[in-house]
């Protein structure tokens, strides 16, 4: 059980860097930070860890700001991204 609460865990955690990075490539600092608090904040993620308990649209939702922001970052990292839109 504590596994799966660690995988949780990391998967937020991620999501939250993610959407971080993916704002800072376009925006400023302050916007990306507010952007990350938002989505790791979201009813979403609340309901896909505590009610539903879906490991799979959590690890979903940790690796779609990552997706997004190899595809804005596609010619300096191309293997991440092919790697990122796999995962996702």
């Amino acid at each position: 059980i504590e596994s799966v609460r660690f995988v949780f865990l990391m998967a937020w955690i991620s999501g939250g860097i993610g959407m971080f990075y993916w704002q800072n490539t376009s925006k400023n600092r302050l916007v990306s930070i507010i952007a990350s608090a938002l989505y790791t904040t979201s009813p979403w993620w609340a309901s896909e860890i505590f009610v539903r308990g879906n490991l799979a649209s959590a690890l979903f939702l940790a690796t779609a700001p990552w997706s997004l922001w190899a595809l804005e970052s596609y010619k300096r990292h191309r293997i991440i991204a092919s790697l990122a839109i796999g995962l996702t």
